[in-house]
């Protein structure tokens, strides 16, 4: 068991840094940079799509290996940590969040996340509007994907979740 969780520990290290793309900053840890930066352009283009309009300036999104490094991160930013695989900040204007056990779970999480600090920033004046459900269930539609890592199809049943 040892053996195993320093390799996923290595593999983690080996796939930790930051990018830039058009509209975002993106710090991550065990997930490949380049694909995630191309599914958050991708949800851009959508959101900007669907709204009508797109947030002023870069947005950040800062992807943790572990729910202790999200912890620590948030921590660090002055935020309390939810209970939660991730959390959008009106403060800090972050959108934060932990690699889950599988990978279309953590893209789903990545678009939940930047949905709602894009629905915040560009629609809402960076305040919860009250109603939840609508906040949420924007989010999970948006959640709610398929990705081959050009084309992004969003508020689809996914026909494989691996």
């Amino acid at each position: 068991m040892r053996v195993l969780a320093a390799i996923l520990l290595a593999v983690a290290s080996c796939l930790a840094g930051e990018t830039k793309t058009e509209h975002y900053d993106l710090l991550a840890e065990g997930i490949d940079l380049d694909d995630t930066g191309r599914l958050l352009e991708a949800l851009h283009a959508r959101l900007t799509e669907h709204f009508h309009a797109a947030p002023e300036g870069r947005l950040r999104v800062e992807i943790s290996g572990t729910q202790e490094r999200f912890r620590a991160r948030m921590l660090a930013d002055g935020e309390t940590p939810p209970e939660a695989g991730g959390y959008y900040s009106p403060r800090s204007r972050k959108a934060y969040l932990w690699v889950q056990p599988s990978e279309y779970f953590t893209r789903q999480l990545v678009l939940h996340e930047a949905t709602h600090q894009f629905h915040y920033l560009v629609a809402t004046g960076n305040r919860s509007p009250g109603a939840v459900w609508y906040t949420e269930g924007l989010a999970e539609y948006f959640g709610m994907h398929d990705w081959d890592g050009e084309t992004l199809k969003t508020g689809v049943v996914p026909p494989f979740s691996a």
